[in-house]
């Protein structure tokens, strides 16, 4: 999650910084600073790594966890980046993919004979 403060006098946000939260009670479990806050967070699947943005800003960056340090992959070419989701295929998808190939196999084979 990340997270930030709110300075009553100037209306700034402070204290940027990227927390890990206990699923089962919402404690943090660890806390990192960041360079901003991302309004946007998404954790692909395949390999863990996170990736950020930063709202009107329209950028989008890898966050490295352990340090916080943001690298910059680019602009989205939007003005508001609001949520990053990522498409994982269903184990149904796959099958009905596995079992379109194995078919266009087989109709190989014969039409050879």
């Amino acid at each position: 999650m990340s997270a930030a403060d709110l300075d009553f006098v100037t209306g700034n946000t402070i204290n940027f910084r990227l927390q890990t939260l206990d699923p089962s009670n919402a404690n943090v479990l660890t806390t990192v600073d960041t360079a901003e806050f991302y309004g946007a967070l998404g954790i692909r699947p395949t390999d863990g790594v996170i990736f950020a943005g930063n709202g009107d800003l329209a950028q989008l960056f890898t966050l490295n966890p352990t340090t916080g340090a943001e690298t910059l992959l680019g602009s989205t070419g939007r003005t508001f980046v609001g949520d990053i989701d990522f498409l994982v295929p269903e184990p149904a998808s796959i099958a009905l993919t596995g079992l379109g190939a194995l078919g266009l196999a087989l109709w190989k084979t014969r039409r050879r004979k």
